[in-house]
């Protein structure tokens, strides 16, 4: 949906944090940890360019408000977006892509811990069961109004 939303967005450009390279014998969590921040890094060079970066990698609460206060301060809006799906679906993606052992059970943490809802720490909830991705980005635009730059 990421992809598609960035496509639809005057300037718009993607990055999915799981496509960011980090060596493979980090520790899961240290990985998450490097994806996080290389996002931020890339949305800060960014800054004042034209067009629209959208990146998707999962975000826990305390991390939602530290990234927003980073991009503040580099001069960024963030719009945060929650898919909601079913714990299925975030097992066994559609596409080519396969999760690892890690990846699951921290699929099963971050269901645990609120992700799937983002309730109250997101600017915006969206049900992406069986959707395609141009409806959810679709959808995402009109809920985010002026949130998200025009013409679309």
């Amino acid at each position: 949906m990421g992809r598609v939303l960035a496509e639809q967005l005057p300037g718009g450009l993607f990055q999915d944090g799981d496509d960011l390279p980090v060596a493979p014998d980090v520790a899961p969590a240290e990985r998450w940890r490097r994806r996080r921040l290389g996002l931020l890094r890339l949305a800060e060079a960014r800054a004042g360019g034209p067009g629209t970066l959208v990146l998707t990698y999962p975000l826990l609460p305390l991390e939602v408000a530290a990234v927003r206060r980073r991009l503040r301060r580099a001069g960024l809006r963030c719009l945060v977006v929650t898919l909601t799906t079913s714990l299925r679906r975030n097992l066994d993606p559609p596409g080519p892509r396969r999760l690892d052992a890690a990846e699951r059970l921290r699929i099963r943490q971050m269901r645990s811990e609120g992700h799937a809802r983002g309730t109250g720490w997101t600017g915006l909830s969206l049900p992406n069961l069986a959707a395609r991705p141009a409806w959810t980005a679709a959808r995402c635009r009109k809920l985010a109004g002026s949130q998200l730059p025009r013409p679309w």
